[in-house]
């Protein structure tokens, strides 16, 4: 570790600030880093987001203005040669491919860390060119300092598929900053009227599943209610289905909230239908709030959570007639104070952040 009285210099890169659970995490690890050590500094693409309200006050942030990366290429080049950050951290699959392709030429000096958001073999077809993106991994991962991954199952793919040396492969929990989380969610929101309540969160996309939870919400019998957090292009496509299947006094798109939490804590379940994903942090945080999660097998390390928690925590079913099923068996619950939290202590900041400078610690 560093003896000197130097901080280390640190640059994490960041497309947006947006809601997104990427930008949440490195937001989250910057904000507990030890500031004794580490002089953290963000460089944004574009900073704007609602996120933007979270950045810790004394972090210097680099925004440069330019949404597409392929324009902020010379930019991001000339502000990390001007800083001379001792590593750079980067979280989103085409810019860490990026950096990593532009090392040899311009960033030889710095030490790099890429991580691994979604689960590449099912994040890979909905890119524009899976084929280029594949090869991209395959040809610049493996040169990464470390690359962190959100789950083993997300590690061993990309030792199997992406030849990066298992040595080289860290797995790092996302954080959930659950006192934030609890004291947000202190005084719950649940929809009025008798029933099971049910709330879906993330961007209205098709990675989400909301399209499928819609249909399957049409052919639940029971009194029950779902409200879907969220913005997104999908949203005219999930409003059409709302009101063809007549479920417009069942299913409500809420649109964007600072204060989803509130929500979760007044829910009876959380409902996980994503046909992939990283690491579910909506998942997480409503554990955070006390509140149990349904979800879909293929959502990532969902099942990875559901081991390290208590029985009945987090629930997983098959879409259609077994996911109902599940649904039509909760209980509603009335409260008035968000429930005991169900999150393993593995996701809490000050683990998470002591596994993350471990890392730090391993690469200086």
């Amino acid at each position: 570790m560093n003896n000197s009285n130097v901080k280390r210099k640190l640059i994490f890169i960041l497309p947006s600030l947006e809601s997104g659970g990427a930008e949440t995490v490195i937001l989250n690890l910057i904000a507990h880093l030890d500031r004794a050590l580490y002089s953290p500094e963000l460089l944004i693409l574009d900073a704007k987001g609602p996120l933007k309200e979270i950045v810790p006050s004394h972090i210097v942030v680099h925004d440069l203005a330019t949404p597409r990366l392929r324009h902020a290429i010379f930019k991001i080049i000339k502000i990390i040669r001007s800083q001379h950050p001792e590593l750079i951290i980067s979280s989103i699959c085409h810019i860490n491919i990026a950096l990593l392709a532009l090392r040899p030429l311009f960033f030889r000096k710095n030490k790099v860390i890429v991580r691994e958001s979604n689960t590449p073999s099912k994040r890979l077809a909905s890119l524009p060119f899976p084929a280029l993106f594949k090869m991209g991994y395959r040809l610049f991962y493996p040169k990464a300092d470390k690359v962190l991954c959100l789950s083993k199952q997300m590690a061993d793919e990309i030792i199997r598929d992406y030849h990066v040396l298992p040595d080289r492969i860290e797995i790092l929990w996302n954080p959930a900053n659950v006192k934030r989380i609890r004291r947000l969610a202190g005084t719950p929101i649940r929809v009025p009227g008798k029933g099971i309540r049910f709330v879906a969160a993330g961007r209205l996309i098709e990675q989400k599943g909301f399209d499928r939870l819609i249909e399957m919400l049409a052919s639940i019998s029971c009194n029950v209610h779902l409200t879907i957090l969220g913005h997104g292009p999908q949203k005219k496509k999930l409003h059409d289905m709302i009101t063809h299947l007549g479920l417009s006094e069942k299913v409500r798109l809420a649109g964007f909230t600072k204060n989803p939490w509130a929500y979760y804590a007044g829910a009876d379940a959380f409902l996980l239908s994503s046909r992939w994903e990283g690491m579910p942090n909506a998942a997480l945080e409503a554990l955070a709030c006390g509140t149990r999660v349904i979800a879909t097998p293929e959502a990532g390390a969902i099942d990875e959570v559901a081991q390290m928690t208590k029985p009945g925590s987090v629930t997983l079913a098959e879409t259609g007639a077994p996911f109902v099923r599940v649904m039509e068996s909760v209980q509603p619950d009335l409260i008035s104070t968000p429930r005991k939290t169900l999150l393993p202590s593995q996701f809490f900041p000050e683990s998470v952040l002591k596994q993350f400078s471990k890392i730090l610690e391993s690469i200086f």
